[in-house]
C-alpha cells in the first residue's frame, strides 16, 4: 500500500488507557520504499538540482546502451519507481516514488512514448513527482526526475556530499540506474 509516494506497512493496533476508559486505535508505519543501503545499479553521470526552500529537485542521468527497454517494464500497467537519495555514508535520506498506470489530473499518468515512457502529475500528489521521463530508444539513454511542492519528502539538511541517487523499478529492483553526486547544481 502506498500513502503519498511511501509504501504503508501493515495496520497496527496500540491501547491507549485513561481513567475513564481504554480505546483501540490503528495506527500506520510508514517504510521508505528504498533500500537502507545504496543497491548495485547501473552507474552513469548524471546532476541533481536539490532546492530545499523551494522543495524543488531534479534529477539527469544520461547514458550509452546501457538501458534495455526490457528492464523498464511497462510502466503503463505494471512498473512503479522509486528515487532514492543516500548521503556520503551511504544513509537514506530521501525516498519517495511513484505507481504502475494511474490517473493524474483527469490523464493517465503514465503514457508510452516512441522512445519510452513519460510521467506526468503537475499536481505532485504522488510523493511530490511531478515529472519523469525514461528515455531508453536514442543514441542516449536519458532519464530525468523532477519534484517539487510540500508532498516531496526532501532532507530537512544538505545532505554530505557525495550523494548516491538511484532510480529503482519496484517491482525489479535489480533494475535500477544510479549516479554518485560530488557538486549540487
Amino acid at each position: 500500500m502506498w500513502a503519498f509516494g511511501v509504501r504503508a506497512a501493515a495496520a497496527q493496533s496500540t491501547s491507549t488507557t485513561t481513567i475513564t476508559s481504554t480505546t483501540t486505535s490503528p495506527s500506520t508505519t510508514l517504510l521508505p520504499p528504498c533500500a537502507a543501503a545504496p543497491l548495485t545499479c547501473a552507474v552513469s553521470g548524471a546532476k541533481l538540482k536539490l532546492d530545499l526552500a523551494g522543495r524543488r529537485l531534479v534529477w539527469k542521468w544520461k547514458a550509452h546502451g546501457v538501458v534495455d527497454m526490457r528492464d523498464l517494464s511497462h510502466p503503463t500497467i505494471d512498473a512503479g519507481f522509486d528515487l532514492c537519495l543516500y548521503d556520503a555514508s551511504n544513509a537514506l535520506v530521501m525516498a519517495t516514488g511513484v505507481l504502475p498506470a494511474g490517473v493524474c489530473n483527469g490523464k493517465a499518468c503514465w503514457r508510452a512514448r516512441p522512445w519510452g515512457y513519460q510521467y506526468r502529475d503537475p499536481a505532485a500528489l504522488t510523493g511530490g513527482i511531478t515529472a519523469i521521463t525514461l528515455r531508453g530508444l536514442t543514441k542516449s539513454d536519458r532519464f530525468q526526475v523532477k519534484g517539487e511542492g510540500d508532498l516531496l519528502p526532501l532532507p530537512a539538511s544538505t545532505p554530505t556530499l557525495p550523494i548516491t541517487v538511484q532510480l529503482v523499478r519496484t517491482d525489479a529492483p535489480e533494475n535500477c540506474w544510479g549516479s554518485v553526486i560530488s557538486e549540487l547544481r
